[in-house]
C-alpha cells in the first residue's frame, strides 16, 4: 500500500511539473501582419513563393519572421509608396519592385502599399526649317501609362491629319493616321486616328515643318 501511495504522489509531482509546461508549449502568442493596397495595380506575395498572394491579415507566431516582395503590375507601374505601422518607408528601394521583412515579431503590424503609373515622354520631331535633311524637336510630351495622346488637336494638325509616324522593330514607318505602312490606306474600320495609347517612351515624326504642321501657330 505504501509502495502505491508513493508511487501515485510520484505521478502527481510529474503531472505538476509538465503541465504547465505543455499548457505553455500550446500557447504561443500569435500576431498578425495585415496588408493592403490603397492605391494602384501592383501585387504582395509572400517571400519565396511568388503567386501566393498577402494581401488581407496573416497570422504570425511570436518571434517569426515575416517576409514579403512588393512588385507592380507591370513596366507601366511603379510603386509610389510603402507604409509599415503607420510610418512611411523613406529608405532606399526600387521602384520596380523590393523586398520586406519583420524580424522577431512581437506584435501586430500593417503594411499599406500605393503603386502609380509611370510617366513616359513623347518626344515629337518635324523637319527643319532650314535643313530639309535634318529632324528638330517640335514638342515634347509627357503622358501616364496606357493613357492616350490625341495627335487631331489643332496644334498636331488637326482632326484626321497625316502628319506623324514612327519607326518599328522592322525599321519600317507606320503612320499613327491608319497605323500602316502605306499613307494612302484608309485607316480600318474602328482604327481611332491619330489616339496613341502611350506604353513606353517613344519618338515621332513628321515629314513636314512647323508651319505646314500648324499654320496658325
Amino acid at each position: 500500500m505504501k509502495k502505491f501511495f508513493k508511487s501515485l504522489m510520484s505521478l502527481t509531482l510529474a503531472l505538476v511539473l509538465i503541465i504547465p509546461v505543455l499548457l505553455l508549449a500550446g500557447c504561443t502568442k500569435k500576431y498578425t501582419v495585415e496588408v493592403g493596397i490603397a492605391e494602384g495595380d501592383g501585387f504582395v506575395y509572400l517571400y519565396q513563393h511568388e503567386g501566393q498572394s498577402v494581401l488581407g491579415k496573416n497570422v504570425v507566431s511570436e518571434g517569426e519572421k515575416f517576409e514579403f516582395l512588393i512588385k507592380p503590375k507591370n513596366d507601366g507601374w511603379e510603386i509610389e509608396s510603402i507604409i509599415e505601422d503607420g510610418v512611411l518607408v523613406t529608405e532606399d528601394y526600387s521602384k520596380e519592385g523590393t523586398y520586406r521583412s519583420f524580424v522577431d515579431i512581437k506584435k501586430n503590424h500593417t503594411v499599406e502599399v500605393k503603386f502609380k503609373k509611370i510617366e513616359f515622354t513623347i518626344t515629337l520631331m518635324c523637319v527643319d526649317e532650314d535643313d530639309a535633311s535634318a529632324f528638330v524637336v517640335f514638342d515634347t510630351v509627357t503622358v501616364k501609362y496606357d493613357e492616350e495622346l490625341d495627335l487631331n488637336q489643332t496644334q498636331y494638325g488637326g482632326m484626321n491629319n497625316k502628319n506623324w509616324w514612327y519607326t518599328n522593330s522592322n525599321n519600317q514607318k507606320i503612320y499613327l493616321y491608319n497605323n500602316q505602312t502605306d499613307i494612302d490606306v484608309e485607316p480600318a474600320q474602328g482604327y481611332a486616328s491619330n489616339i496613341l495609347v502611350v506604353k513606353k517612351t517613344r519618338t515621332l515624326y513628321s515629314n513636314k515643318t512647323a508651319a505646314q504642321i500648324n499654320p496658325a501657330a
